[in-house]
C-alpha cells in the first residue's frame, strides 16, 4: 500500500527542531541514485524518531517516484504473524474469492498470503520498494522476517528502533545490517526552548521554558506534551509561580509519554512513590533505622520507577524520573503530604546534608523549627548563592509558623533578603515591613 501523502514536514517545526542534519542524511541515502540499502535511525524512547521518520517519507512520497510502503510496530500485535505487516500489503493482490474459502479456507487464507509476500517482493524487485518500518523493535518475528528477506533483494529499507538492550534478534539483526546509521541525540537546551516557543510563544519565559526540558528528561514527546498541557496558563513568565517547585501543567498524554504510569502503581510501591514524591531522596531502611521499605523499594526499582546509591553507610532510593514527582502529587491530599513531610523529615534525621531539606520538611509538617536555625541555614544558601532555596525557607517558615510569631518574622526577613540580592527591590521592601 502506498504511503498517504501527508504535508512535508520541514525541518524547523515543533518536533523537527535539531532535527536537520538527521533529515538531510535520510535523504542522500534515500537518493534514487543510491542502491538498495537499510537505514537505521536509532535513539533514547520518544527522543523523536516517529516525526523524523514522517518528514523523511512525506518528501520522498512526494518528490520520488518509487514506491513506499509503512509498517508501524505495535506492542500488542507483536504476537500476532504479520500483524504489523499486513494492512501495509493488503493491497497488492485482490483478497481470496468467495468461492475460494467455501472449498477450503484454510488453504485460501495461507495462499493468498503467499500471494501478498509474492507481490511485494515482485513490486521490490521492478521498482525499487522502499519500505519504512517505524519502531520495529515492536514488529512481530513474521514481519523481521519479510524485511529481513527485503533487505536481501531491492528494496530500501527505513527503520527506527530504540538504541536500548533487548531488543528482537531479528530487529537486531536488521539494525547491525544498516549501511546508514542515524542516532537522534536528546535536543539541546536551545532546540528545547525552540519547541515550547512553538506551542507557547512568548507566554512562557526561558526559566519556564528550562524547567520543562529539566522535566522532559531528554524525551521530546514529552516536552511537548509538557507545552500543550501548559497552553493558556497565564503564569509562565514568573519565577516565583508554583511550577517553581512543582509542576502543575500536566494531562494524560504527559503521562502515557513518561517510561512507567506511577498512578498504575499498586498500593505498597504506590505509597513509597508519594513519600519520595513529597519528600525527595531518602535512605531504605536497615536494621531497625528508619527508612523507606527496602521491599518496597526492590519493587520499584524492578518496575523502574526508583533508582538506588549508596552514601554516608546507606541505600537512598529516589524517583528515576523528574516528572514521577509532580504527576504522584496530583492526587495527594494536604493532610496526607502533611504526614508524608513528617516521615521523611523523622528518616532525614542525623544527616548533616540534608538538614536544609528536613527543615523544610519539619515546617511543611507544621513541626516547631527554632528561628535561629532557620536564620543560620538560609544564610548559608545565600551564601552559597541558593536564591530559590532561600526563599523557599522563608515562604514554609511563614506558612508553617502557627503561633511563632518569632518564626514567622524571620522567615519573613529571610525572603527579604533573598529578593534583595536578586535586585527584587520592592518585593523585598515589602518582606522587610511584614518583618
Amino acid at each position: 500500500m502506498a504511503s498517504p501523502k501527508n504535508a512535508v514536514l520541514a525541518a524547523g517545526t515543533t518536533r523537527l527542531h535539531g532535527r536537520d542534519r538527521a533529515l538531510t542524511q535520510i535523504s542522500a541515502a534515500l537518493a534514487p541514485s543510491t542502491p538498495p540499502t537499510v537505514i537505521a535511525v536509532t535513539g533514547a524512547p520518544g527522543v523523536g524518531r516517529t516525526p523524523v521518520l514522517d518528514a523523511a517519507t512525506a518528501a520522498v512520497t512526494v518528490t520520488g517516484d518509487r514506491r513506499v510502503v509503512v509498517v508501524r510496530g505495535r506492542a500488542e500485535l507483536a504476537a500476532v504473524p504479520l500483524g504489523a505487516l499486513a494492512p501495509a500489503i493488503a493491497e497488492f493482490t485482490s483478497a481470496p474469492t468467495d468461492a475460494m474459502v467455501s472449498i477450503d479456507e484454510t488453504d485460501a487464507v495461507s495462499g493468498s498470503s503467499a500471494a501478498l509476500l509474492v507481490a511485494l517482493h515482485r513490486e521490490a524487485a521492478a521498482h525499487g520498494l522502499i519500505v519504512v518500518a517505524d519502531d520495529a523493535h515492536l514488529l512481530d518475528p513474521s514481519s523481521l522476517c519479510v524485511l529481513e528477506q527485503l533487505a536481501d533483494s531491492a528494496a530500501t529499507l527505513l527503520l527506527s528502533c530504540v538504541s536500548v538492550p533487548g531488543m528482537p534478534a531479528a530487529a537486531s539483526r536488521l539494525a547491525a545490517r544498516a549501511r546508514h546509521l542515524v542516532e537522534l541525540a536528546p535536543l539541546s537546551v536551545p532546540e528545547a526552548h525552540s519547541v515550547v516557543n512553538d506551542i507557547l510563544g512568548p507566554s512562557a519565559g526561558p526559566t519556564a521554558a528550562e524547567e520543562m526540558h529539566r522535566l522532559a528528561a531528554g524525551s521530546t514527546r514529552t516536552l511537548v506534551a509538557l507545552a500543550e498541557a501548559a497552553i493558556g496558563a497565564d503564569d509562565l513568565r514568573d519565577p516565583g509561580a508554583p511550577w517553581r517547585t512543582s509542576w502543575p501543567h500536566l494531562s494524560a498524554e504527559v503521562v502515557a509519554s513518561l517510561p512507567a504510569d506511577p498512578l498504575a502503581a499498586d498500593d505498597l510501591v504506590g505509597d513509597l512513590l508519594t513519600l519520595l514524591a513529597v519528600a525527595g531522596e531518602l535512605p531504605v531502611e536497615q536494621a531497625g533505622t528508619s527508612g523507606a521499605s527496602e521491599r518496597a523499594t526492590a519493587l520499584a526499582e524492578q518496575q523502574g520507577f526508583v533508582t538506588t546509591r549508596s552514601a554516608d553507610g546507606r541505600i537512598w532510593v529516589s524517583l528515576a524520573h523528574p516528572l514521577f514527582a509532580p504527576v504522584v502529587l496530583t492526587r495527594v491530599s494536604e493532610l496526607s503530604r502533611v504526614n508524608f513531610c513528617a516521615a521523611g523529615a523523622d528518616m532525614l534525621d542525623g544527616y548533616p546534608d540534608h538538614r536544609v531539606r528536613r527543615t523544610l520538611l519539619q515546617l511543611s509538617a507544621r513541626q516547631p523549627v527554632d528561628a535561629r536555625r532557620l536564620l543560620d541555614l538560609a544564610h548559608g544558601e545565600l551564601a552559597a548563592q541558593r536564591y530559590t532555596t532561600a526563599i523557599t525557607l522563608g515562604e514554609h517558615a511563614v506558612s508553617g509558623a502557627g503561633d511563632h510569631p518569632l518564626l514567622r518574622a524571620s522567615g519573613e526577613y529571610v525572603q527579604a533578603q533573598a529578593h534583595s540580592l536578586i535586585g527584587q527591590l520592592e518585593s523585598a521592601g515589602e518582606r522587610f515591613a511584614a518583618a
